[in-house]
């Protein structure tokens, strides 16, 4: 299951991260989602407020139950940086989470 309008954050000047410089925000955001991933691959599970906190946008109630879980085949935290349209200062940022993921904390893979 693939929520992800729902999930769509800009990234832009409003954000504690942002620089003028595109470049530069493009590299923080490729980083932050490397982080993410090495994060989910080492624990099996990352919530979408874990991915907030990392991109300094706020926690929501949604977030403490939604987000992905590592298993195989299972793609990985993405922002759909290659799929967007970046118009200066904004960058979209569409999370392509998995969906309510409190059911499989726990669980052995």
């Amino acid at each position: 299951m693939k929520l992800t309008k729902e999930y769509r954050r800009i990234f832009n000047s409003d954000n504690v991260h942002w620089s003028k410089n595109t470049t530069l925000n493009l590299f923080f955001l490729k980083t932050t989602q490397s982080h993410l991933n090495d994060m989910l691959k080492a624990r099996g599970h990352l919530m979408l407020n874990e991915a907030y906190d990392a991109l300094g946008f706020p926690r929501t109630a949604a977030g403490a139950v939604i987000g992905w879980v590592y298993e195989e085949g299972n793609d990985l935290v993405d922002f759909g940086l290659g799929k967007c349209e970046i118009v200066d200062p904004n960058i979209p940022i569409v999370f392509n989470v998995n969906g309510n993921i409190l059911d499989k904390l726990g669980e052995e893979p």
